[in-house]
């Protein structure tokens, strides 16, 4: 392993000290751009969190570490079908999604952490605090933040319980992100 010379994210966000949504942006863009190379070599991250993102005081980047807990996707072969497949449940707390924690990952289970992560930093509140509507099970948060109803809705369907729901690929997020930048200016 490369020694990564910088600070762990989660210095950065803190809890009760929510980050402007400008930032919170970047943050996202600059996460998405490294987990869009990550799912181009079929490889699911499954423990996206704070901690396991540096930045780099070289450059200010940031850069994900800890890859003892990949999951590489493979093409299932004809005679596997028909067959369960599991993988041991892996994860963080409040970064891991249902399904995830079933020990089915999926790469919007990567999606979500980075969702996560966002609504933390918008609100400083950590995920195992988060309040979620009891008919739905989605989370309630948007009240904790000042964020944009177009951000809002972008980190919502990254985030949504029913992973059918959300956003597909890393590459289906920037371009909302985008298109919202765009709208902006």
């Amino acid at each position: 392993q490369e020694l990564i010379v910088g600070h762990p994210l989660s210095q950065e966000l803190r809890r009760d000290k929510p980050i402007l949504e400008a930032k919170v942006i970047q943050i996202l863009q600059d996460l998405l751009q490294i987990l869009e190379f990550v799912h181009n070599h079929n490889v699911i991250h499954r423990d996206i969190k704070p901690s396991n993102i540096i930045r780099r005081y070289s450059d200010g980047k940031l850069v994900l570490i800890d890859f003892g807990t990949v999951k590489e996707v493979t093409t299932k072969l004809p005679e596997d079908e028909g067959k369960t497949r599991f993988t041991i449940g892996i994860g963080t707390e409040g970064y891991a999604p249902n399904e995830q924690c079933a020990g089915r990952p999926r790469f919007n289970s990567d999606i979500y952490a980075v969702g996560i992560i966002g609504i933390k930093a918008l609100t400083g509140v950590p995920p195992q605090d988060f309040q979620t509507d009891p008919k739905t099970g989605e989370f309630v948060w948007q009240h904790e933040a000042e964020v944009s109803p177009e951000l809002a809705a972008i980190l919502s369907k990254m985030v949504v319980y029913d992973f059918t729901q959300r956003y597909q690929s890393v590459s289906e997020v920037r371009l909302a992100l985008d298109d919202l930048l765009f709208s902006v200016s």
